[in-house]
């Protein structure tokens, strides 16, 4: 069994130099922290391998620059997809995926670069679009962002998520990935594109509001969600259980998708 100082997630005993954010700070989070809870080490890999990933190469890095969300440092950041065959044990390639560049500039102004085929396909196709596929390596990322979200909350409202059984599978799977199976994603839309961005004035001039994100963890059942916003794309995940009763869907509304490859997809023989 760990103790209270062990790392939440590998359960070594430190160090703690290091403040982890539970939101990165990539998407706006400056305050909500924990505290000798995540080890330098672990906290480091999140950031770099798992957050630098999610926040420029998913949908969720699409809305931080769409949406021109300032980061660590005051910085904006640019949002590339695209096809790689860079080899690794989950596949990143998809014949249908498109290639383009989304660029945040700091005069305000948001540009977008395109191959030469898809400048002419657009010009001569007014309902000509881009496609971003998730795939199997995209959605594995994905789901251990959110689960170390949800097991990093569930630790800042002082549940003992080290000795809890129910959250070992999400705490491995999170730091440490499945080349196998992947952890299931619901989604959802909420929202319109006019409701994120609103214009005001008052005293002191014109202002501009920017929703970023939002975030809630709840019990459903025996079950113990987390749902995050960022644009109007919701995410949730099952912290408790990888593959929970399809009766959970109930809690989301008739529009839910279930992101998800299975193993032999992974994995075909």
């Amino acid at each position: 069994m760990q103790n209270y100082n062990s790392c939440i997630f590998c359960g070594n005993k430190g160090p703690y130099h290091s403040v982890e954010h539970i939101i990165p700070e990539g998407l706006g989070n400056d305050n909500l922290i924990l505290k000798e809870k995540v080890c330098d080490k672990c906290n480091q890999y999140f950031g770099s391998k798992i957050e630098n990933y999610v926040l420029k190469s998913t949908p969720i890095g699409f809305w931080r620059s769409y949406l021109r969300i300032v980061g660590k440092g005051r910085k904006l950041s640019d949002f590339k997809t695209g096809n790689t065959k860079k080899k690794g044990r989950l596949p990143r390639y998809h014949s249908a995926n498109d290639s383009f560049c989304l660029k945040c500039h700091r005069d305000g102004f948001t540009s977008i670069d395109l191959s030469e085929e898809h400048i002419s396909k657009i010009s001569s196709d007014n309902n000509a679009s881009l496609k971003v596929v998730l795939t199997p390596y995209m959605l594995s990322m994905m789901g251990r962002f959110l689960l170390k979200i949800g097991i990093e909350l569930l630790c800042y409202n002082g549940i003992d998520v080290t000795s809890n059984k129910r959250f070992y599978q999400a705490r491995k799977f999170s730091r440490y990935g499945n080349f196998k199976e992947l952890w299931p994603i619901f989604h959802y839309n909420n929202g319109n594109l006019s409701d994120l961005v609103k214009n005001g004035e008052d005293n002191l001039g014109i202002f501009q509001e920017i929703f970023c994100y939002q975030f809630n963890i709840f019990e459903y059942t025996d079950y113990i969600i987390l749902s995050l916003q960022v644009g109007i794309d919701v995410f949730s995940v099952c912290i408790d259980e990888q593959y929970p009763s399809p009766n959970m869907e109930k809690c989301f509304p008739h529009d839910l998708h279930i992101l998800y490859y299975s193993p032999d997809q992974i994995n075909p023989l």
